[in-house]
């Protein structure tokens, strides 16, 4: 047997709801299709106008991730440092 709930709710509650959950979606679509982008170390040199070795030094430190091979930064991880390096 299944279990109902039944509430009532206004037309404006309803529009927030429905907002959220589509905002919600678009978040973790955007994520998802981020995640699969990678670069090389190279390309986020350029990216960031800094040299290859900075580039391997901040991997290093822990402070740009990369693919679990230890390879490629993922467009995610660049986002990430970027939001977090003043």
């Amino acid at each position: 047997m299944e279990n109902y709930l039944m509430t009532t709710l206004s037309v404006s509650d309803l529009q927030k709801i429905v907002e959220k959950a589509i905002e919600s979606h678009e978040t973790k679509k955007a994520t998802r299709e981020s995640s699969n982008i990678n670069y090389s170390f190279a390309k986020v040199a350029e990216i960031l106008g800094r040299s290859h070795t900075t580039i391997k030094s901040l991997v290093k430190s822990g402070k740009l991730k990369t693919t679990t091979d230890g390879r490629r930064i993922t467009k995610l991880a660049l986002q990430e440092y970027l939001k977090a390096e003043p």
